[in-house]
């Protein structure tokens, strides 16, 4: 019995470390996500390949040469596209079956990073500054030049490179007062952290929690009552009135379980406000499955927590403080606020999220602001089969959503809508102006009272190339947060410029490309600029400037959860906060 029982604590182990990891193939050099881990298959086990059985064995050597040494391995189970399969079921086609002899998996895994000494070695490679970064383009730059091959080939097309990069200037805003409760206002320091601050004075909008549940294993019962005083203690500075939760044992770790649990004592207890999940470890599949019943089934805000991070007790408070912020903003609270002279005005922010080489809908994540602050959103996800004309519908329908639940906030509908969108190439511009945004404001006219609202457009792009840099007393360095460069190096025929919102330790800053494709709010150059970098300090999962508007980062985490964990519709229930996060 305790041999079987060990077996299948391994198996879960297993499970835990590479469900949801990417690995690489050494004889096609391709990647592929992980699914599942099936324990009863192995190299000999055989599939139907052109009417004939044959083992995977057999089929590696004969198709890549490749002599599997170890015949007892459980296989890896991902899906792919029809021709990467090789399946063990004719009739399954999505599924293909691989050999973990045969695969390495990416990125870094938690043991990685936690090594500080293999940590501190990457960052010598990843984290570059912008002197050493200057240094090698000029290098590079000269070796092109000295080559003859290459300086011919430049030359016969007419080109020339030189080595000294282009001077420019720009304006550089000042930095943004930061507005908590009680009227408190604070001035963002030079590095844009302003989580001290936040830290001793109440949120700007904080919400309470009478009424909570958590869930933990019972090995994890001290751990989770240490987490409970520490949430409360930390609540009392920030405004938030937290009571002792309701707790709730789960008997094992497995996603059923927790599900299973989950339905007994949550599903038709309308009063609870938040469930807290304590899960021992990271694990995907176990993740997937509670926001999966918490989001879309059930329609209650949930906070997942691993109980080997809340074990340290010198990181306890620091990381019990983060937690509380986002459970007040997934409750309808507001952590800060910023100053924004706009009226009568709805900032929408989207994003949409496409898995590759999948089959299934991408997803529209879509959020807007309700309130003069712009500290309330109102959040909305659309899953579509990927063709232009159901995105469209998609976001009309949202669009509809949006302003009638922003009349039936404030009485009336938006005069402006400002919108900032992500996930846009430059081949798309075209498209997004002519006839996107087109149609989109042809639909207003279906709206009550002849709604002919003025409707701003701006394509965010954070995937760039261009690197800024401040070249003061002959040396280079990252540029102030709140540089602008709107001239030089910007597009001929666009209404654009590059913005600097972030501040770094290390390595070199990326600036943020921001192309207006429509300015029907009449807005001027300085007034996209600086309520674009006004919103950069408005996501509440970070105390400090983010590379994008606020309203853009909450569309992206929006609709990357439900595309990538819950693959269903969220509840309405949850659309009056950022669950999400």
């Amino acid at each position: 019995m305790n041999a079987k029982k060990k077996n299948k604590d391994i198996k879960q182990e297993i499970m835990a470390a590479l469900c949801g990891s990417t690995v690489i193939t050494h004889y096609n050099h391709k990647t592929y996500r992980v699914d599942d881990v099936d324990f009863t298959m192995n190299p000999l086990s055989t599939f139907e390949r052109n009417g004939i059985e044959i083992t995977y064995k057999d089929y590696y050597k004969n198709m890549y040469d490749v002599e599997i040494k170890n015949l007892t391995q459980p296989m890896i189970i991902t899906k792919a596209k029809k021709k990467d399969m090789i399946s063990s079921n004719a009739n399954d086609l999505s599924i293909c079956c691989l050999v973990p002899e045969l695969c390495n998996l990416t990125g870094l895994t938690e043991a990685m990073k936690n090594d500080n000494k293999l940590m501190k070695t990457l960052q010598t490679y990843t984290l570059v500054t912008p002197e050493v970064r200057q240094n090698a383009l000029v290098e590079f730059v000269n070796s092109i030049n000295a080559h003859e091959g290459a300086s011919k080939r430049l030359k016969d097309w007419g080109l020339m490179m030189r080595p000294i990069p282009a001077k420019m200037e720009g304006p550089v805003y000042k930095r943004e007062t930061i507005l908590l409760g009680s009227n408190i206002r604070k001035q963002v320091g030079i590095n844009m952290d302003w989580g001290i601050d936040v830290a001793k004075n109440a949120m700007f909008v904080a919400a309470n929690v009478l009424n909570w549940a958590i869930m933990y294993n019972p090995r994890d019962e001290g751990t989770a009552k240490s987490f409970c005083r520490q949430l409360i203690a930390c609540g009392n500075p920030l405004g938030m009135e937290i009571n002792c939760p309701i707790p709730i044992k789960v008997e094992g770790t497995n996603p059923e379980v927790f599900v299973s649990t989950i339905n007994r004592t949550l599903k038709n207890n309308s009063e609870i406000q938040l469930v807290v999940i304590m899960v021992p470890n990271r694990r995907e599949d176990r993740y997937n499955a509670v926001k999966r019943i918490c989001c879309s089934e059930i329609g209650i805000p949930s906070q997942v927590v691993v109980s080997s991070t809340l074990s340290k007790p010198d990181r306890l408070q620091s990381i019990t403080q983060k937690i509380a912020l986002q459970i007040n903003c997934k409750l309808g609270g507001a952590c800060w606020a910023i100053d924004i002279p706009l009226k009568n005005t709805m900032i929408v922010g989207i994003d949409v999220y496409h898995e590759k080489d999948k089959q299934m809908s991408s997803v529209v994540g879509f959020v807007a602001s309700m309130d003069k602050t712009f500290t309330e959103w109102y959040s909305v996800a659309a899953m579509q089969r990927s063709t232009h004309q159901e995105l469209m519908k998609s976001v009309q329908d949202a669009f509809h959503k949006v302003v009638m639940q922003f009349k039936a906030k404030n009485g009336l509908l938006p005069e402006k809508i400002i919108i900032y969108r992500d996930g846009v190439s430059d081949g798309d511009f075209k498209q997004v102006e002519e006839i996107e945004l087109r149609d989109l404001i042809e639909s207003f006219k279906y709206y009550p009272e002849n709604y002919n609202p003025m409707v701003t457009l701006i394509i965010v792009q954070k995937r760039i190339s261009t690197r800024v840099f401040q070249y003061l007393d002959e040396k280079y360095s990252n540029p102030s947060p709140g540089t602008v460069i709107d001239n030089t190096v910007t597009r001929r025929n666009y209404f654009d410029f590059f913005l600097v919102s972030q501040h770094v330790r290390q390595g070199t800053v990326n600036p943020t490309h921001y192309i207006v494709l429509k300015n029907g709010c009449n807005l001027s150059v300085e007034n996209v600029q600086r309520l674009s970098y006004k919103l950069c300090h408005l996501y509440y999962n970070w105390c400090g400037t983010v590379k994008v508007p606020a309203p853009v980062q909450y569309a992206h985490k929006l609709a990357y959860l439900i595309g990538q964990n819950v693959r269903q519709m969220p509840s309405d229930k949850l659309c009056n906060s950022l669950f999400f996060l």
